[in-house]
């Protein structure tokens, strides 16, 4: 079998070209580092002529980071676009996510000088408890805590898996001592309260009816659009989801629409009178303020929900109007004392909360709110629904008392037959 390549003369430098048992050609060659000097590194690709350009291309790049020179920030934000999985793409709100929780660490104090600043392969165990000393300091929540520690722990993972990292600093922190991280309360959204968020009726009272009706994640409201919805039918499908980003002057409009969360995400969620009422409410109020403010009028894309002005509401105006919504009516304080703040999201979590209580089967609601598996659910909301520990605990009961009834007979058979 041919191993050596063969063909047009390869620069001074670009060493030996071979093809791999997987079909793939390796290039071995000299790079130069940022510590001086250059370092053997490979290249690969579906052809020879790829695996050169894979090569030429790093070349372009400047000089390769050192990695026993490297310090922790320049591994991190070398390791920002990477995927989790090969062949996954991450959307840009996860890319900024972990810009986020990226500077979080890195900025955390160590002595005299920034973790970031440290060197990657010097990091420890040490170095993650002063990360979460850190962060309880500046009175971070929980779920921030857990998204760093959940950034930095894919990170280290990758760093070892490219032999950056004989082993990851949290592989050497005992499962007893690893921070512990609390998940933050549910709030659920009672009867009650839900007749004083409605009873306010104002410009925000439908999309509250329309996350607490369908599960839908904030993002997949606001990115819903009149062409995925089917009135005739009671049909909505989900498609898109809104994501916020910064303004810039090159792209004023603030926002990009996107992928839902996941594949399962992309669903129908069947439509009943009272949810296509609220739609049709939407349509008609649309339909005035456009006629009303006449060109001004900006919703080409067809929105469901959107300003005066027929732009898209973004997530932080809805988390804004959401907050007022609450004081208005009278449960801010409550919603404040039991879950640390309010969030749209809550009204999510009162979906699966309401329909696992009122015996709708967890597999259907997992599949209603999109979720990507049924354990998903089960792990989120099955502590907090006494109706499936409910029914769990009857259903033992039942298998028991049937066992017990059926031995009581075979029993009494056995007796009238000796």
């Amino acid at each position: 079998m041919k191993t050596k390549a063969e063909g047009s003369k390869r620069a001074n430098g670009e060493g030996a070209l071979t093809v791999m048992k997987d079909g793939r050609w390796r290039l071995y060659a000299w790079v130069p580092v940022s510590s001086g000097g250059t370092k053997r590194k490979a290249f690969y690709g579906l052809t020879k002529t790829k695996a050169t350009k894979n090569y030429r291309a790093e070349l372009a790049k400047g000089p390769v980071v050192d990695g026993k020179k490297q310090t922790l920030r320049q591994y991190l934000e070398e390791w920002l676009p990477k995927p989790r999985k090969f062949g996954e793409k991450l959307k840009p709100n996860a890319i900024e996510a972990r810009k986020v929780n990226i500077e979080r660490v890195c900025t955390v104090h160590v002595g005299s000088d920034l973790l970031g600043n440290i060197l990657l392969n010097k990091v420890t165990d040490q170095h993650i408890g002063a990360i979460d000393a850190s962060l309880i300091a500046k009175n971070r929540s929980p779920a921030t805590r857990l998204q760093c520690f959940v950034t930095l722990k894919t990170a280290f993972n990758q760093a070892v898996r490219d032999k950056k990292l004989v082993v990851s600093p949290f592989a050497q922190i005992p499962p007893e001592e690893r921070p512990k991280v609390s998940p933050t309360p549910k709030r659920i959204i009672t009867k009650a309260e839900k007749v004083k968020l409605f009873a306010l009726n104002d410009e925000w009272t439908n999309l509250w009816k329309l996350l607490l009706a369908t599960g839908l994640r904030e993002g997949e409201a606001l990115g819903l659009m009149w062409a995925n919805v089917d009135m005739e039918m009671g049909l909505l499908h989900v498609r898109k989801t809104i994501d916020e980003i910064p303004y810039k002057k090159e792209d004023h409009l603030g926002y990009r629409l996107g992928d839902p969360k996941s594949d399962s995400s992309k669903r129908t969620v069947m439509l009943q009178k009272e949810v296509l009422d609220v739609l049709t409410n939407i349509k008609q109020r649309q339909e005035a303020e456009a006629k009303r403010i006449g060109k001004a009028w900006s919703n080409s894309q067809g929105f469901v929900f959107t300003r005066l002005n027929g732009r898209p509401i973004l997530c932080s105006h809805a988390l804004k109007a959401f907050k007022r919504s609450l004081k208005s009516a009278g449960i801010w304080d409550g919603v404040r004392k039991s879950a640390g703040d309010a969030y749209i999201h809550h009204l999510r979590h009162t979906f699966g909360h309401d329909h696992l209580n009122n015996g709708t089967p967890i597999h259907q609601v997992s599949k209603m709110m999109g979720h990507s598996s049924v354990s998903f659910t089960i792990d989120v909301y099955g502590s907090v629904s006494p109706k499936i520990q409910e029914d769990a605990a009857k259903l033992s009961s039942k298998l028991l008392a049937d066992a017990s009834r059926e031995a009581v007979a075979l029993r009494l058979l056995e007796s009238a037959n000796a």
